[in-house]
């Protein structure tokens, strides 16, 4: 792998630290369907799991030295955080039964 200039650097850096909203836009809007199809505790721990999966895959990224890697895995997160949170939010609202 060749080094980047520091131009190069800048883009991908800036690249990799913004792409994670992207799959949080996204992920707001399959949280609403996935939670009233499947019901706010599931997709409240699909967020999770998608999320340690996705954390993972940044801790192998960066072993790997692989920025496309990492890349993707920050849309996972992000998509996986906006599910877990918006699932959380609508748990919480509803009061409990007892």
């Amino acid at each position: 792998m060749c080094p980047l200039p520091d131009s190069g650097f800048s883009w991908l850096w800036n690249l990799i630290v913004n792409v994670w909203f992207v799959g949080f836009f996204v992920g707001i809007w399959v949280s609403r369907v996935m939670s009233d199809k499947y019901g706010r505790k599931v997709a409240f721990l699909v967020g999770n799991v998608l999320n340690v999966i996705g954390s993972a895959a940044r801790c192998l990224a960066i072993l790997l030295h692989s920025p496309e890697t990492l890349l993707g895995a920050r849309i996972l997160c992000g998509f996986a955080t906006a599910i877990g949170y918006c699932a959380l939010v609508l748990y919480l609202q509803v009061p409990s039964s007892s």
